[in-house]
């Protein structure tokens, strides 16, 4: 967003002479047609115009002069852009002869770039564009801010604060699909029944569009991908995960608002600016705000504008950075203290990358520290006698995730409570998770000293673990006992021989069974010609899934697998 001093810098010397004539200026001396003095002469009106546009009180006089169509019009163009776009001048030249009668734009237009107050800009196919200076633009906020604000009360009614729930939330989606076989549809969204079983364990498990804007942005940032029907985490989640809470925090948030901030859409900007500019213990009145939306807007355009702020104040609401009082029909907003620290770190970040402004370190890290003092990054857990354990919101990811691998996640009401069992455990396994590496977790971490039972329990049940595995290989054997040595030596010789089973009973890779034949009866051996295979009748191996699953719970269990 540029000032009226770049708009000043870049404009011709003729249009400098014309404003500082209309704004009752002076200008300097004589001989104008000599180089020096046209470049003396351009300095002095540059320097004479922004010392005049510095002072607040110049700008707001010349506000009060302007009629009402110029006002108008000035906030049609503010209203209709943003800080880094401008607002298409047929739009605005329409709306205004709308409302103000036959070539009313043109005559307003005029007055207001006499005055300095406007900028044109021609962009592709001659099309035009309304820009208006930092100083008029925050000129006009500070003009409509009182509009929205409530007034006092001595009495309010109680508020929405949601603070770190919705991040919260997302963990319990990802740490589902860690710890859960979670099927996926064939539209590439989580099966109703597995939805619903996430939901239940997060903070606001009725609110079914907050959990599908959260499944929606795990699938578009390819934190879940589909394997063999099930979503698993994708490696960019994990990579994600290893960031500092607040960090992840930061990113997770951004991804959520800036589809709001992007192409054709300002109304973001301008809600932002008016809950950074209000005091802070005022609330914003969504009632007119969306009436100020209406006076600028209309149509389609409106229906648009409002369907894409309620759904931004809804977010900003999930996310902790509002406080929300009422409904989104007719309730009232103000910035949390997060969303204070959110909205000036995205300030600096700005200033920084589009107009090159350098932060000071010390407010730098001075609000780093402001924002990581939200995420504490608890690194203790406490560990039952009935082998719960209890973990306080507050964990850090890392641990979170951790956990997940090898005990169920039951409860994240009040805090995190897993419960760990054999079969959890044996998950924790199978996906890498050592049982003594699990106990030294437990103990690293635990507040207190290990419960013995839970300490015999895990050692008991990991000395179970991997002791029997299944192995693929193909045996040779030997009906005549002097053959054995002959068969034995022929095997070693050619490096086959793995294991001898038994007397006469050799283990080999499975995959040289047609070459061992060849070679055994082209050594004088003669063995039979096929390979006994062993196999169930009327089953396939890619049949081994849900229905030997249902089978085996069903005989062991007593259970019917579904």
């Amino acid at each position: 967003m540029e000032d009226l001093a770049q708009y000043l810098a870049e404009a011709p010397l003729d249009f400098l002479r014309t404003l500082a004539h209309n704004l009752n200026i002076k200008i300097p001396g004589e001989q104008k047609n000599k180089r020096g003095q046209r470049q003396e002469e351009r300095k002095s009106l540059y320097e004479a115009l922004v010392a005049f546009f510095q002072e607040d009180q110049n700008l707001e006089k010349l506000w009060q002069s302007l009629g009402e169509p110029e006002r108008f019009f000035l906030e049609l163009v503010h209203f209709n852009s943003s800080s880094s776009s401008g607002a298409e001048a047929l739009r605005v030249n329409e709306k205004l002869n709308r409302l103000w009668g036959k070539d009313t734009a043109w005559e307003v237009r005029k007055r207001v770039l006499d005055y300095g107050l406007v900028f044109v800009k021609q962009e592709r196919f001659q099309r035009e564009y309304f820009l208006l200076p930092r100083e008029v633009r925050n000129l006009i906020y500070n003009q409509k801010i009182w509009t929205l604000i409530e007034p006092l009360r001595k009495e309010d009614q109680d508020f929405e604060s949601h603070g770190l729930f919705l991040l919260l939330d997302f963990y319990i989606l990802l740490a589902s699909v860690l710890q859960w076989e979670v099927k996926v549809a064939q539209a590439g969204h989580i099966y109703k029944k597995d939805r619903k079983r996430i939901l239940s364990l997060q903070h606001f498990p009725n609110e079914e569009m907050r959990y599908e804007l959260l499944e929606r942005l795990a699938w578009g940032l390819q934190f879940l991908v589909e394997g063999e029907g099930r979503a698993t985490l994708g490696k960019v989640a994990w990579e994600w995960l290893e960031l500092p809470q607040a960090e992840q925090w930061e990113m997770f948030t951004s991804w959520l608002l800036e589809p709001h901030f992007e192409g054709s859409q300002v109304w973001a900007e301008h809600i932002m600016s008016f809950l950074f500019l209000a005091p802070r213990n005022r609330w914003l009145s969504l009632s007119n705000l969306y009436r100020l939306v209406a006076d600028y807007n209309s149509g389609s355009t409106l229906e648009l504008a409002l369907r894409d702020i309620k759904e931004l104040i809804q977010k900003l609401t999930w996310l902790g950075l509002i406080e929300l009082k009422g409904d989104l029909d007719k309730g009232a907003i103000r910035l949390s203290q997060l969303g204070l620290i959110y909205g000036e770190k995205s300030l600096q970040r700005s200033l920084k990358e589009d107009e090159g402004v350098e932060i000071p370190e010390e407010r730098v890290q001075k609000l780093k520290e402001a924002l990581e003092k939200h995420f504490p990054e608890v690194e203790d857990i406490v560990v039952q006698p009935d082998f719960e354990i209890l973990a306080p919101l507050e964990i850090s990811p890392g641990l979170l995730f951790e956990v997940v691998t090898f005990a169920d996640l039951k409860s994240a009401d009040r805090a995190f409570i897993f419960k760990l069992n054999e079969r959890t455990l044996y998950r924790g396994f199978l996906k890498g998770r050592m049982p003594g590496d699990v106990l030294g977790l437990l103990e690293e971490h635990s507040k207190y000293p290990l419960p013995s039972n839970v300490r015999v329990s895990l050692e008991d049940w990991g000395s179970r673990m991997g002791q029997i595995y299944l192995e693929r290989g193909l045996l040779v054997r030997c009906l005549k006992e002097e053959l054995s040595g002959q068969i034995k030596a022929f095997l070693e010789a050619r490096g086959w021989l793995i294991e001898e089973i038994a007397p006469g009973v050799f283990l080999i890779p499975e995959n040289i069974a047609r070459r061992c034949l060849l070679e055994l009866e082209w050594s004088g051996f003669f063995p039979q010609p096929q390979v006994r295979e062993h196999r169930l009748p009327y089953l396939v191996e890619e049949q081994l899934g849900e229905e030997i699953l249902s089978e085996v719970v069903e005989k062991f269990l007593g259970l019917k697998f579904k």
